[in-house]
């Protein structure tokens, strides 16, 4: 009669195990639920920055090809320029100008033929790194995917070794319930013989009705303590999710003001360098105006000058006319002494002349090395980006892996658990 009892207590309390598995598994189902939204909500914003920085690289590449299209349409205004200049002024001087000129072509395209060579290896760098990374994450998959296996495995040996339990605990509750039943038979049989064993199976009885009270007080007791620790942990659970919650809203709070901050940073920056920039017009435009100015009134002062000269020159013709013999060679001594002036007059002309185009060659050349520059900053920022992209996948893998374990790691221990209650 006693067995029936501890069946019963053994069903409830197994009913009671799998109510609780059934809350924890609700629980790691929602937990799973809002890291699969956290990690949305990072990719999304991955996305975003992948696509800003895109635009970028387009922006990049026209400025890139404007760039080249200025300096064809330079290259074919110097050629120009060079064939008027033969036209006009004689062979030796434009012999001496395609000399210069075509070696400095020739060391410009050595250091383009440089550069290009040094970017080649730079990129074929950079896509041999991308393939040593690819192969380690492929590696360290098929390391998981083992693991997985060898842990599938030994859960189903440790499900063969349950059933096992199970069904020798079964087997001896059977047989249990077969004595019991012989037993009871033999006391039929036994009362119509002897009255004496009447007594004693009375005696028996009340012992075993009192047990079974006592029995029932201690269940009931335990349901309570049961029911108890169940509240709690409701009540715990019920914190911790609010505290979580309440954590996450700070978090997207936090995001946000730091996306507006980073915003009005941004405006003012813009704003700060569009005012740098009028202002740098201003001065050129200032500067230019007065250069011109100042060329204005250097011409104006040699015009003078070479008015000045002609009067005097008629002065000196016209007082030299009344003079007997001597005056003619006056005059012819006077126009050579006119005519070599005029000469080196010309002479030094020509002479600013180059050297103002030889400057503005240097000023070219200049130009050339700041977007030279440029472009390698931006190459190299490039690739800073791709690097913090490709580390911060990598951060994520990681992340995920190690919630897999952790996740892995309490499904066991819950495990474990069941069956030690279950024994």
């Amino acid at each position: 009669m006693g067995l029936p009892l501890v069946v019963e207590c053994h069903v409830m309390d197994s009913m009671e195990y799998e109510e609780e598995e059934e809350e924890e598994e609700e629980e790691e189902e929602e937990e799973e639920e809002e890291e699969e939204e956290e990690e949305e909500e990072e990719e999304e914003e991955e996305e975003e920055e992948e696509e800003e920085e895109e635009e970028e690289e387009e922006e990049e590449e026209e400025e890139e090809e404007e760039e080249e299209e200025e300096e064809e349409e330079r290259k074919k205004k110097e050629e120009e320029e060079e064939e008027e200049e033969e036209e006009e002024g004689g062979r030796r001087r434009g012999g001496r100008r395609r000399g210069r000129r075509g070696g400095r072509r020739k060391e410009e395209e050595e250091e383009e033929e440089e550069e290009e060579k040094e970017e080649e290896e730079e990129e074929e760098e950079e896509e041999e790194e991308e393939e040593e990374e690819e192969e380690e994450e492929e590696q360290e998959e098929e390391e998981e995917e083992e693991e997985e296996e060898k842990e599938e495995e030994e859960e189903e040996k440790k499900k063969k070794r349950r059933r096992k339990k199970k069904e020798e605990e079964e087997e001896r509750e059977e047989e249990g319930r077969r004595r019991e039943e012989r037993r009871k038979k033999e006391e039929e049989e036994g009362r119509r013989e002897e009255e004496r064993r009447r007594r004693r199976r009375k005696r028996r009885k009340k012992k075993r009705r009192k047990k079974r009270k006592k029995e029932e007080e201690e269940e009931k007791k335990r349901r309570k303590k049961r029911r108890r620790k169940k509240r709690r942990r409701r009540k715990r659970r019920r914190r911790r999710r609010e505290e979580r919650r309440g954590e996450r809203r700070k978090k997207r709070r936090k995001k946000k003001r730091r996306k507006k901050k980073r915003r009005k940073r941004t405006k003012r920056r813009k704003k700060k360098r569009r005012k740098r920039t009028k202002r740098r017009k201003r001065r050129k435009r200032r500067k230019e105006e007065e250069e011109e100015e100042e060329e204005e009134k250097e011409e104006e002062e040699e015009e003078e000058e070479e008015e000045e000269r002609g009067r005097r020159r008629r002065r000196r013709r016209r007082g030299g006319g009344g003079r007997r013999g001597g005056g003619g060679r006056e005059r012819g001594e006077e126009e050579e002494e006119e005519e070599k002036e005029e000469e080196e007059e010309e002479e030094e002309k020509k002479e600013e002349e180059e050297e103002e185009e030889e400057e503005e060659e240097e000023e070219e050349e200049e130009e050339r090395k700041r977007r030279r520059r440029r472009r390698r900053r931006k190459r190299k920022r490039r690739r800073r980006r791709k690097s913090k992209r490709s580390k911060r996948r990598k951060s994520k893998r990681r992340r995920k892996r190690k919630r897999k374990k952790k996740r892995k790691r309490k499904k066991k221990k819950k495990k474990k658990k069941r069956r030690k209650l279950h024994d």
